[in-house]
């Protein structure tokens, strides 16, 4: 299966200096309102998918009808550029290796997904190895919830992705170059992704890859439709 892995944001990681994606490993892809971070998300969650890994996709105030819809056209727009055979069975993967959780009406906390978790492991055997977390508002004044999620990732060996909005009038930044609104918080990820629209394609720029190094001038460009990188 790893012969149809796409080329796409987590190709960044492979020629740094260091690799800190894993179990217990947090990542964050930043971008502004419409600018790709959902899209971001299911195209990471695809990659592990084809590399036979199981996900686990937790939607904030979106249900799992409206996630799983999304999921179908991204996957059917980027098996299409992949060129995936026909007998590609997109739906048997999902159905065997992912899983979706939504929270709606603000009912999300680590806790209760902590509880479903071990409610998966327990009464389903889906252990995931990633966890995407696509809706939930990543800022500065939430370095408690983050800190209880990067908690459940080393606890239970996961890797956990999260977005986080950036708004272009706010010119702030740490001086580790991590804009707001994470500039206060970029300690508790280990991998920082921005995401910026320049001309017709998506320009992703890694901030950050580990505890004390920095991202440089690491970029890709990928298409907007797929998330597929650009040569």
């Amino acid at each position: 299966m790893n012969k149809y892995r796409p080329i796409g944001p987590l190709k960044i990681l492979q020629g740094s200096s260091g690799n800190n994606l894993g179990p217990g490993a947090t990542g964050v892809v930043l971008s502004r309102a419409g600018g790709g971070k959902s899209a971001c998300l299911v195209h990471i969650a695809f990659d592990k998918l084809l590399g036979g890994e199981r996900v686990l996709h937790v939607s904030i105030d979106e249900t799992p009808e409206k996630v799983t819809d999304y999921y179908e056209v991204r996957f059917y727009n980027i098996a299409k550029a992949l060129k995936l055979p026909d007998d590609f069975d997109i739906q048997g993967l999902l159905a065997s290796n992912r899983m979706i959780l939504a929270y709606m009406n603000d009912t999300f906390n680590v806790q209760r997904l902590r509880d479903n978790l071990e409610n998966l492991s327990g009464n389903m055997d889906f252990r995931p190895d990633t966890i995407v977390i696509d809706g939930l508002h990543v800022n500065n004044s939430e370095r408690e919830l983050i800190g209880n999620i990067r908690t459940l990732a080393r606890d239970m060996g996961m890797e956990i992705w999260m977005s986080a909005l950036y708004h272009r009038h706010i010119d702030k930044t740490n001086i580790r170059g991590i804009p707001y609104p994470i500039d206060e918080i970029d300690d508790l990820f280990d991998v920082v992704f921005q995401l910026k629209p320049e001309g017709s394609f998506i320009c992703l720029h890694m901030l950050k890859n580990g505890d004390n190094g920095s991202g440089g001038n690491s970029m890709l460009r990928l298409d907007p439709r797929t998330f597929l990188v650009i040569s």
